[in-house]
């Protein structure tokens, strides 16, 4: 059905045609939230912020606990450059989901915008963990940049650094866990773990100046990231907001 299309559609990053097949499902049943949910994420895809707000808008008059849309709604209004609306959003849908990692970032980015770098960098933080719980590395490395960004931590390069090890970009972890140590305490109880993983990966840098060579990973990570409270998962969907490609079918 025409649904399906959409999503489809959605899936393939083809935005206006998927936005083209939401608008006939509202026409159809526009008492559905998701036809008007979906309608956004492709407006927010195709950078038309404004309308996307108001599909959200249309949805949640439907759902008022369609945190969905509250998370999205959220990200658009950052790049509106409403930031006290988009925090509004953003924990309207976090006392729905704790753990909606859209929130998180859209909150985190809007705090970013008034000037509160620690409130920022604590949501990347708790995004990007989240992601990598999740098995999304990749996403969990863009977010504790972030993170990283808005205000240095050794959590946060601690916890990159294990999402760089599980994408073997080995060289980036070392460079993570070489900066954990430097701004970690000199008690923090982690520290011999991170200084046994890097004498871990010693060899397995040396390989890589070798073309050809094949580094086997065989590094203390699993007691670390259980520290730090990141343990890897199943698939993880959602991508972040930033990127524009709201692909969580």
């Amino acid at each position: 059905g025409l649904f399906n299309r959409g999503g489809l559609r959605l899936r393939k990053r083809e935005y206006a045609a998927a936005a083209a097949d939401f608008e006939r499902v509202i026409a159809l049943v526009p008492r559905d939230p998701e036809g008007w949910f979906f309608r956004g994420l492709c407006r927010h895809a195709l950078k038309d912020d404004g309308p996307a707000v108001a599909d959200f808008t249309a949805a949640l008059k439907l759902d008022a606990r369609h945190s969905r849309a509250l998370a999205w709604r959220s990200a658009c209004h950052v790049d509106l450059g409403h930031a006290a609306e988009a925090i509004g959003d953003a924990e309207a849908c976090l006392a729905i989901d704790g753990e909606n990692t859209i929130a998180l970032a859209s909150r985190g980015r809007a705090r970013l915008q008034l000037g509160q770098r620690p409130g920022a960098a604590a949501d990347f933080y708790v995004a990007g963990t989240l992601a990598a719980q999740g098995g999304n590395h990749a996403g969990a490395v863009l977010l504790l940049g972030d993170s990283i960004g808005a205000e240095p931590t050794y959590s946060a390069h601690a916890a990159r650094a294990l999402s760089r090890t599980r994408l073997k970009d080995l060289q980036g972890a070392a460079a993570d866990y070489r900066s954990a140590l430097d701004l970690a305490p000199a008690d923090w109880p982690m520290r011999e773990k991170v200084m046994r993983i890097l004498e871990s990966l010693k060899p397995e840098l040396a390989l890589l100046n070798h073309p050809g060579a094949c580094a086997s990973l065989r590094l203390p990570v699993g007691e670390l990231g259980e520290d730090l409270g990141i343990v890897a998962a199943g698939e993880f969907k959602l991508d972040i907001p930033s990127s524009r490609d709201p692909n969580i079918l």
